[in-house]
């Protein structure tokens, strides 16, 4: 692949930081790299000084927001990069406590397992938060986005969580339930709109955020298994 021009990595990274915010904010169509230039507060000829293309920096973008290292000095393709990653994302295993009760029977003190569960799920959500909207804010106008992300990332998540749920309630650890689909839809939706979604609430927050977590989860254990 081609390289760019070596330069320093510190504006490179306040590049991204600004591009963050305006890819979130217009997703990736609409945006223009003049939005990003005058987000960073720079000329639009100096940012390709730092990167070869819109593309090469939403790819840029993605990877600081999931945590994955990439060559800077290296064009990216955003598809590319995320169909990549993703198989980096399972070696990995970023929900390693869901997939340690998959592989294993419900454990005695089944409340805490499950808290450690949907907790896990919470620290997931609300860390990669970033990366999320930075894809949710482009899959309207970018389909091989919106095909890798809805079709293969998301669904793979949201198939093992209900995989999860449905051997629960098989061991008969769960309420009852008439939908199995619907229950795993409301925690996921329930656990989306506190760890990621609350933040574009235009209402101003009365919640302690020292406190959502664990008010989440203790809500979500309470309703699953069924208890007051």
């Amino acid at each position: 692949m081609a390289r760019l021009k070596p330069n320093l990595d510190e504006r490179r990274t306040q590049l991204i930081a600004a591009a963050t915010q305006v890819f979130t904010r217009n997703g990736f169509r609409q945006t223009q790299m003049s939005d990003i230039a005058r987000e960073m507060g720079v000329s639009v000829g100096s940012l390709y000084n730092w990167v070869d293309s819109k593309e090469t920096l939403f790819a840029w973008a993605l990877a600081a927001a999931f945590e994955v290292e990439v060559d800077r000095s290296l064009m990216l393709d955003p598809v590319v990069f995320l169909q990549l990653a993703s198989q980096d994302f399972t070696a990995e295993t970023w929900t390693p406590r869901l997939d340690e009760a998959l592989d294993h029977p419900p454990e005695a003190d089944f409340g805490q397992e499950l808290g450690d569960v949907i907790g896990e799920m919470f620290d997931f959500t609300t860390r990669f938060g970033t990366g999320i909207r930075l894809i949710e804010a482009s899959t309207v106008d970018y389909p091989e986005l919106a095909a890798l992300y809805f079709d293969q990332l998301r669904a793979g998540y949201l198939d093992k969580i209900e995989r999860y749920l449905k051997d629960r309630f098989d061991h008969g650890v769960l309420a009852p339930t008439q939908d199995l689909s619907i229950m795993m839809r409301s925690l996921v939706e329930l656990i989306a709109w506190w760890g990621l979604h609350r933040e574009r609430d235009p209402a101003k927050s009365p919640y302690d955020p020292s406190r959502i977590r664990s008010e989440v989860v203790g809500f979500a254990v309470r309703g699953l298994i069924g208890k007051e």
